[in-house]
């Protein structure tokens, strides 16, 4: 609990949801470098598109790259992760 005389100022809370999303890569990235970006993850994007609408989807998918893997994992590795044996004893 704060008394009123342990106040110095009172501030608006504004939640995350009030803020704009600041991404990393937050710059507006060239066609060229976004163009990079879909063959070097192989991204398969429909033929379709408009050119506006395939820069946005470029866009995002940049903003969105860490959560995309590069190359499919290994079959065998991650066979052998899932087959790992685990042993818990009690108290730990």
């Amino acid at each position: 609990m704060a008394f009123p005389s342990q106040i110095a100022a009172i501030n608006l809370f504004k939640s995350s949801a009030d803020q704009p999303f600041k991404n990393a890569n937050s710059e507006d990235p060239t066609t060229e470098k976004l163009e990079k970006v879909v063959a070097e993850y192989k991204f398969d994007l429909c033929k379709n598109l408009t050119t506006e609408q395939r820069r946005e989807l470029m866009l995002v998918l940049y903003k969105k790259t860490k959560t995309f893997l590069r190359e499919p994992l290994k079959t065998s590795r991650h066979i052998s992760i899932l087959n790992l044996n685990y042993s818990l004893k009690a108290g730990t």
